[in-house]
C-alpha cells in the first residue's frame, strides 16, 4: 500500500483538492485521514509548470504540487509531470 511521505510546512495543492481535504478529512496522529474510510490520505508529489492566464510566464516557473487522494474510496489522480497548472488554481496551505 501507498504511504504519504511525512510532510510538514506549507504545500502546494489545487483549490479544489484542498476544499475536498477540508469536507472530506481530518487531521489525526500526525497526519490527514478520511473522514469515511479513516485510511491516510496520499499526497502525490507532480512537478508543474505555472501559467498564468493561460500563458507560460517568461523564466519557467516550475512548482512541485501536492495531488490528494483517499486511496479507498477514489482512484489514484493522473497528472502527468509537466504539464501545466494555472496559479489561479493553486493554493499554498499548511499541512497539519
Amino acid at each position: 500500500m501507498e504511504t504519504t511521505e511525512k510532510i510538514s510546512g506549507i504545500i502546494t495543492i489545487l483549490k479544489s483538492e484542498y476544499d475536498w481535504l477540508q469536507d472530506h478529512a481530518s487531521f489525526k496522529d500526525g497526519v490527514w485521514r478520511c473522514d469515511i474510510t479513516d485510511a491516510e490520505i496520499i499526497m502525490k508529489p507532480v512537478q508543474h509548470p505555472i501559467w498564468e492566464n493561460g500563458v507560460e510566464p517568461i523564466g519557467r516557473e516550475t512548482k512541485t504540487v501536492y495531488h490528494l487522494y483517499c486511496p479507498r474510496c477514489q482512484k489514484e489522480p493522473e497528472f502527468t509531470p509537466g504539464s501545466p497548472i494555472e496559479r489561479d488554481d493553486l493554493i499554498e496551505a499548511p499541512n497539519g
